[in-house]
Formats: C-alpha cells, structure tokens, sequence
C-alpha cells in the first residue's frame, strides 16, 4: 500500500526565507497526511521516515539543533514530537500577537475573490493571533470585509444565533444564484442576438416629386419636395405547418418636406433584400399616381393600394395594422 501513494517532495529550502516558515507547515501538514495514508505508527518509524521524506538539507538541521535527535534517548516514545517541536522553533519565529491581529484586521474579500478562500485565509491568520474564540473574531472580520452586502445583511439577520457553519452555507448558495443568474444572463443574450425579436425601427425613406402650384419665384420652377417617413415593426411568426417567418406587424407612414434623395428600404425589411426590392418596385410603380394626390384624401387610398400589394408578403397581417399618419 506504501508504494502506491505518492510521497511529498523534499522540502524546499532554497527559496525565499520570508517563506520559509510558510513552506514548513505546508510540508509538515503533507507529510501528516501521509503518515495517516499509509499507516506508519511508532515514534521511531515516524521520525525516520520524516528524515527520509525531509531530504539532505532538512536532516542537516535536525542533526545540528540541540535535543532535536537523540538515537540513544531513554524517552523514545517522544522521538517523533521532539523533532517536530524542534523543527518548529527553528522555522517559525517568535510572534507578535499584536501584530499579527494587525494583519488579521487588513484582510479582506476581493472582487470576484471564492468565499471560501477569503475564508481559508482569516483561519490561516486567526491561529497567529491566539484569539480565545477564533471563529467570532473570523465571523466579525467577515461582517466588516466580505464583499457581498447582500451575505452582510444576512449575517446581521441571523443576530446571536449566527455561527461560522451556517455564514459558509449562506455564502456558497449566493455564489451558486449568482453564478446561475450569471449563465442565464449570457443564455439569453445569445438566444437574442440569433432571434429575431418583435422590434420597433424607425427608418426614413425619401423620394422628391413636383407640386404644379408651387413655383419658385425666381427661375419658375416647381420647387416643393418631400419624403415618406416609415416606422415598421417587425416580428417573427409562424405559418400552419410551424415554419418561421418575417412578418410586418404594423407600418406607419407620414410625409415630410425634404431636399431629393431616394429610397433605401434594406433596414427596414432586417436585411431581405427580395422583399425590400419587391417594396421598392410597388412604390415606384404607383408614385406617381400617390405624388400627384399628395395633399389629399386620395392619397391614403393610393398607399393603401400599395400596402394591399405588399401585404401577400407578410401573411396573417391585417391592413387594419397598416396606420397612416
């Protein structure tokens, strides 16, 4: 079974001596679980074991520190704690639990920081501090440095009956909602960008055309120009067998004095250029008939004759939805 487990690495003592004491106890918590795995029990093994695992550089020390390793010592039940208290002397420095408060008090939530790893951090400090109750001091420190005020107002509601456990639970299910919110959030704002929604357009369309009474003063000439202003609102639809379809939900025409240009109907029809030539042809093919009546009642029935042609284009749309204004 030993064989089969992997072993911790050596442990480094190279890097950085800011660090070092840091390295230890994350190499002793290793080798603990380790020992655990494999089942090595007795003082004796256990020490061994640790030299071996440890590498040169750490068996160097233990034979240099003073009571650290003793082969001949009449208290051998104690080998393998002795060495650890040892171990830990010469790595771990003396502490300021004043100071070390300090930096408990500096800590706090980042943005888009796990809960749990804010948390992790406040018990890696906590121990330093040698609070009589860690867990208050942690659940204090959370109130006043954790990122979500949503989870502050929870853990203000729970008052005295609030304890560590039940602050981790509440934290967890907030980032679960909030990371679903998140997915359904981007869901349907993929589905929108690939579906073409009901949406209201505003799009200009302009063609000149001559009033007969209105001359220009100078040179005679008619002078008078306007344009059609169109709003559509297109939508999509389905036919009896289920297909989609582009459908015009309703069409608002008024007319406005303009300068000449001409029409452009590609926004309109959501990039249908068959349907926005065949619109284009049905305008042209009555304008003249339309320009001619443009100041009166006629001028309603022409469009509606065009909007009658156009509307074999866009089936199950009453001309009642057709407004003019």
């Amino acid at each position: 079974m030993t064989n089969l487990l992997a072993a911790p690495e050596k442990l480094d003592l190279e890097g950085d001596n800011a660090t070092v004491a840091l390295r230890w106890e994350q190499w002793k918590r290793s080798f603990n679980i380790y020992l655990e795995a494999t089942g090595i029990t007795g003082e004796g093994k256990k020490r061994a074991t640790l030299l071996l695992l440890g590498g040169p550089g750490l068996q160097e020390i233990v034979y240099n520190l003073p009571g650290a390793y003793e082969e001949n010592s009449t208290n051998e039940s104690q080998a393998f704690n002795t060495v650890i208290e040892k171990l830990d002397e010469y790595f771990l420095p003396k502490q300021n639990k004043i100071y070390e408060r300090h930096l408990f008090r500096q800590i706090k939530q980042d943005e888009g920081e796990k809960f749990e790893k804010f948390v992790v951090k406040l018990r890696d400090q906590a121990r330093k501090c040698k609070f009589n109750s860690p867990d208050e001091h942690i659940i204090d420190q959370i109130v006043e440095k954790c990122f979500s005020s949503e989870l502050r107002k929870k853990i203000l509601t729970l008052g005295d009956t609030v304890t560590l456990d039940k602050i981790i639970t509440e934290a967890n299910t907030l980032e679960l909602v909030s990371h679903q919110l998140e997915e359904y959030g981007k869901k349907r704002k993929s589905n929108e960008v690939n579906t073409i929604r009901s949406h209201k357009k505003v799009y200009n369309t302009e063609k000149s055309y001559t009033k007969h009474n209105n001359k220009n003063d100078k040179t005679g000439e008619s002078t008078r120009k306007y344009h059609l202003h169109i709003a559509s609102d297109l939508m999509t639809t389905k036919d009896a067998s289920g297909k989609s379809y582009l459908a015009l939900k309703s069409l608002k025409i008024k007319s406005v004095p303009l300068t000449p240009t001409h029409f452009d109907f590609k926004n309109m029809f959501n990039g249908h250029q068959e349907k926005s030539d065949e619109f284009h042809k049905l305008l042209h093919e009555n304008w003249k008939e339309i320009s001619e009546t443009f100041d009166s009642p006629i001028f309603y029935t022409c469009v509606g004759k065009v909007l009658n042609n156009l509307n074999k284009y866009f089936q199950n749309v009453p001309l009642d939805n057709f407004i003019l204004l």
